[in-house]
């Protein structure tokens, strides 16, 4: 029983269905992070630590073709309500998880922090640690147009990270 426990646990965590995310650091992501943490608040000594990040990388991504016929995307698992209900899976850039406290970001081709969902995901991640609630439904004002997430990719392309095509450094 024990086992059977295990591994079923570690099914729930796994993120992303029949992909293999990484936590690599890759060129830029300290201070990236860094400064969209403190842009939401986070700047007090004992501010929560942001969230583990794991990186998607184009073999993994497997949905949402673009015009130039590229995966952007992955399909995030599906929690066991959504499989009862026989919710379809999702396709996601990216996806922030409470449980394990960690995001997954697709790094696609071309990957520009400022064009990807990496501070889409801190900011649920700031918002499940602020109050309690990621809020998946995307009602927050910092997920409308001008709002906190588009504030801070306006910050990160300030600090010259729009520029910046970061190649995907894994085995």
């Amino acid at each position: 029983m024990r086992h059977f426990l295990s591994v079923l646990l570690a099914l729930v965590i796994s993120g992303c269905a029949g992909c293999n995310p990484r936590e690599d650091v890759i060129p830029g992501q300290i201070e990236a992070t860094a400064l969209v943490w403190q842009f939401y608040g986070n700047t007090e000594p004992n501010s929560p630590e942001p969230p583990r990040i794991e990186w998607v990388y184009p073999e993994d991504l497997d949905c949402g073709l673009s015009e130039d016929g590229i995966y952007q995307g992955f399909y995030r698992r599906q929690v066991p309500i959504e499989k009862t209900l026989g919710i379809k899976p999702q396709c996601v850039a990216g996806v922030f998880w409470s449980e394990g406290y960690y995001t997954q970001v697709a790094h696609k081709i071309g990957f520009k922090f400022t064009t990807s969902a990496f501070a889409h995901e801190l900011y649920h991640a700031h918002l499940w640690r602020s109050t309690g609630d990621g809020n998946g439904t995307h009602t927050d004002p910092g997920f409308k147009p001008g709002g906190a997430v588009d504030q801070a990719n306006a910050n990160l392309a300030a600090a010259g990270y729009a520029d910046e095509q970061v190649e995907a450094r894994h085995d």
